[in-house]
């Protein structure tokens, strides 16, 4: 396998042209933002494999001879992947090269046509208990989320503070000089119509702290700093749970799909 230059990206579109993902993520590495990429190829490549985070999409010729060892290149890179096969056949040569290593779950798309509404949003940014207060991203909040595995995910796509200022957003949940949970950018991509840009939204709270209202109220704060900001805020729930929160802000269910779950 061969990694794909940044500059040479383009070469992989024809892969996902008859099969396309539809997904922010696959957006994202083509729009520029990041990710990294791999084929048999680097002029007229058969297959490839795109990783954007902890996320990977084999794309292309399920039976080409390059196939088997674009999945096997996986296990070359860095521990947990959730890997996304394009179809039947990709399915299933996954399933064939890493066997009861691949876990299957189900993932949901949320559709990228919400009509927001700031009242209600701003009604449940409020709400949070007493003590707690809803802070924005900055340079201290992201070197500590660095290092700290639980919130490692909201800054995981940037190189550094200012890659991410320049890129992203976030908000995050305070409580005694405790940082319990927030809202940031996973990724960004274009093409949402009406917005400048789209940001892939990561939320979590940490488990001792769940069920106060706090991954609500931090993602509405969030939804509507983009908003101010001509830039729309989108969802992919890994849950049913994160389906019903996205409902409660707003959003609405478009379809599920299958990931694998893959570690070494």
């Amino acid at each position: 396998m061969i990694e794909i230059k940044h500059d040479n990206r383009r070469v992989l579109e024809p892969l996902f042209a008859e099969k396309p993902y539809g997904m922010s993520l696959v957006k994202t590495y083509f729009d520029g933002y990041s990710g990294k990429a791999w084929a048999d190829a680097e002029e007229n490549p058969k297959v490839c494999l795109l990783r954007v985070g902890e996320f990977g999409f084999p794309a292309g010729d399920a039976a080409s001879p390059g196939a088997q060892e674009l999945l096997e290149k996986l296990t070359e890179l860095a521990g947990f992947w959730l890997v996304y096969p394009q179809d039947e056949a990709w399915d299933a040569l996954l399933r064939e090269v890493w066997g009861e290593k691949a876990v299957r779950a189900e993932r949901y798309a949320i559709r990228h046509d919400t009509v927001f509404d700031r009242k209600v949003l701003t009604r449940y940014a409020q709400a949070v208990p007493e003590g707690v207060t809803l802070v924005p991203m900055n340079r201290a909040l992201f070197e500590y989320c660095r290092h700290d595995r639980e919130l490692w995910d909201f800054v995981s796509n940037f190189r550094d503070w200012e890659h991410y200022d320049s890129y992203a957003k976030g908000v995050l949940v305070i409580e005694n000089n405790e940082i319990l949970g927030g809202c940031s950018t996973y990724t960004r991509f274009d093409g949402v119509p009406g917005y400048r840009y789209a940001l892939e939204l990561e939320v979590d709270v940490r488990e001792q702290h769940r069920r106060r209202g706090l991954a609500k109220a931090c993602a509405a704060a969030m939804i509507l700093a983009c908003l101010d900001d001509g830039i729309y805020p989108a969802w992919d729930a890994a849950s049913r749970i994160s389906v019903d929160l996205a409902e409660k802000l707003g959003y609405r269910e478009s379809h599920g799909y299958t990931v694998y779950l893959l570690s070494r």
